[in-house]
This record gives structure tokens, sequence and C-alpha cells, in this order.
């Protein structure tokens, strides 16, 4: 009996946590834009870059020159929402949150741990 509980719990864990896991949501290359004015839209001077990015589960790498950008994908009962950590030579610098608003644009805003914030958004290629 213990068994049988002890496996349904098992399997209800698993089912839950990969209700939230979205395979190869941001698989491919995907153009990073950035912006230093945190306001809700992207304008002034804004840096772009391909990121080449790989999936597994609901944890995502992408790469790029001397950065990499680490995180996360949960489906939140109506958008997907994205979490990362920028690090460029090994040092995190950046958070950055955001939504998706359809399977090619990601929108959301960043903090740099030096103060700096803005908005981004990334474009799948």
């Amino acid at each position: 009996m213990k068994k049988i509980i002890v496996l349904t719990a098992v399997l209800l864990i698993t089912i839950s946590a990969i209700s939230f896991a979205q395979t190869g949501t941001l698989q491919g290359t995907w153009l990073w834009k950035c912006d230093y004015q945190l306001n809700g839209k992207l304008d002034g001077h804004i840096s772009l870059n391909d990121v080449n990015f790989t999936t597994g589960q609901n944890q995502f790498i992408g790469k790029y020159d001397q950065t990499a950008l680490v995180g996360e994908i949960y489906y939140a009962k109506t958008h997907y929402v994205i979490t990362f950590f920028q690090f460029t030579e090994g040092d995190c610098i950046a958070a950055h949150g955001g939504i998706m608003v359809n399977p090619e644009k990601i929108f959301g805003t960043w903090y740099g741990l030096n103060g700096q914030s803005g908005d981004f958004e990334l474009v799948k290629e």
C-alpha cells in the first residue's frame, strides 16, 4: 500500500512538473534587442545581438561572443513567463524577466547589477 501511495505521489509530481516545462520554446537563433531606458518600449540606443539558444525541458542557454543567457520558461495560466540571467566572461551582470507575446517574440525588462535597467525583446530569426 505504501508503495502505491509513493508511486502515485511521484507520478503526480512528475506530471505537474512536465506541465510547466516547455521543451524547445527557445530553440535556435533569436535576435536580442536591448535598450537602456526602462519605459516599456524599445527606444534610444538599442543593442542588437544574434543569440543561439539550446533548450532542455524548461531551461535554456543562449550564447553569443563572451556572453551567456541562462534561464527558465514557465507557462503561467495564459502566458509563457521567461526569466534569465546574463553572464559576461563568467560574471553575472544582469537579470531579465519577460513574457512571450507570440511564439516568435518575447518582451520584457532587465536590471543590471551596476544600477542600469532597460527593456529587451527577443525575436525568432
